[in-house]
């Protein structure tokens, strides 16, 4: 089985389908999050690409969709506890597959060499159409190879319908840095037209996306706006939705190779508000998304855990020592830039890792207080 990595789904033999998250896997497991879940499911019914391309079986009437998080935890622990999983060197909890228990794994970009290849005919204005188009247009206008790109969410598992988005991975930080350029060309000669078939959000799509991202917040609408417009990893394609994960190695191998869940451990020291300036930008539009602070002021420590110092003191570390901000949500990537002072609400978390220097970051994502403002 080809290494397990962000923007991969995998179903298990009881039928439930994951999207797998992160790219530091266990030995005899997967972390993969419930997507869908089955509801009544005929036993003739098997997820294949030439159903996948007819878009006959997997209808959503067999599955149930499941997507917040707190919605996800939920259904596991009531109805599949089996997919819990702790382990003593994380301090949250995970949803995770024994890979002898994986039925199927699917890869966006086999999934996209699999459509170029086939002699079906997609109907014209149909999802899976236009998201072929649209890999096509990026890959002939940047000059990176099919293969480095990849289909993923519904449509790789076929279970999309006409309203939904189209869900793209990049594999490569020198790849995505040519495609992010064709979509910024794109963005900056909008006209939705055959040259020019990307375009930025409207005013109005921006409010929709307040609306679905900004809910449990304290964000305005105004400063929503201020980071949104930055963004080039979201968009439309003609008139569709799309969203990219722009992924840092192109290789699964090198991504296997720096695999760090045995060796690794994250103390949660609790919740911080910090101020600081942004040193390094490099990482903030890929997956994860990380940038290197400095300057770090503390803004509001309440909800640290009470003996913080004496903890930071057997690793020679403060408080102020924060080396890096970092998310796997698509919420915060790209909404700062380099040299720009900020304001940021998160979890602190302490990272030990063989053979480097323990380090302080500050995590983003977890909870619908968490903030990262521009100062």
């Amino acid at each position: 089985m080809n290494y397990q990595i962000e923007g991969d789904f995998i179903e298990s033999k009881s039928g439930h389908i994951f999207e797998i998250k992160g790219f530091h896997q266990p030995q005899d497991r997967t972390i993969a999050f419930i997507r869908y879940a089955p509801i009544s499911k005929p036993s003739s019914l098997e997820i294949n690409m030439r159903n996948k391309i007819n878009n006959s079986n997997c209808s959503l009437e067999y599955y149930k969709k499941i997507y917040p998080l707190n919605e996800k935890f939920q259904y596991i622990k009531e109805k599949h506890p089996e997919y819990l999983f702790s382990h003593p060197n994380y301090y949250f909890q995970l949803q995770a597959v024994l890979n002898s228990e994986i039925k199927e794994h699917f890869l966006p970009n086999k999934f996209l060499q699999f459509l170029n290849n086939s002699k079906e005919i997609l109907p014209s204005g149909s999802i899976l159409k236009d998201a072929l188009d649209l890999c096509h247009y990026l890959s002939e206008n940047s000059g990176v190879p099919y293969e480095y790109i990849g289909i993923t969410g519904s449509l790789l598992v076929g279970l999309q319908n006409e309203e939904s988005d189209i869900d793209l991975i990049v594999y490569g930080y020198e790849n995505s840095i040519k495609i992010r350029k064709v979509i910024k060309e794109n963005f900056q000669n909008q006209n939705q037209d055959e040259k020019h078939p990307l375009c930025a959000y409207s005013m109005e799509n921006y409010r929709d996306l307040y609306k679905s991202r900004a809910k449990g917040s304290s964000i305005s609408f105004q400063k929503f706006l201020q980071y949104e417009v930055r963004k080039l990893h979201q968009g439309k394609f003609r008139t569709r939705d799309f969203f990219i994960r722009f992924l840092e190695h192109s290789n699964r191998d090198n991504y296997k190779k720096e695999n760090q869940f045995e060796n690794r451990k994250i103390k949660n020291f609790g919740r911080i508000g910090i101020s600081g300036e942004i040193v390094n930008d490099e990482f903030w539009w890929t997956t994860p998304s990380r940038v290197q602070i400095a300057d770090v002021t503390i803004q509001n420590s309440n909800k640290l855990i009470h003996d913080i110092h004496d903890l930071l003191k057997q690793y020679s570390l403060k408080i102020t020592d924060i080396y890096q901000i970092i998310s796997l949500r698509g919420r915060f990537t790209e909404n700062v830039r380099l040299l720009e002072r900020f304001h940021v609400f998160g979890s602190l978390e302490l990272v030990i890792q063989n053979k480097k220097e323990p380090f302080l970051q500050l995590s983003l994502g977890t909870s619908s207080k968490d903030y990262f403002y521009l100062q």
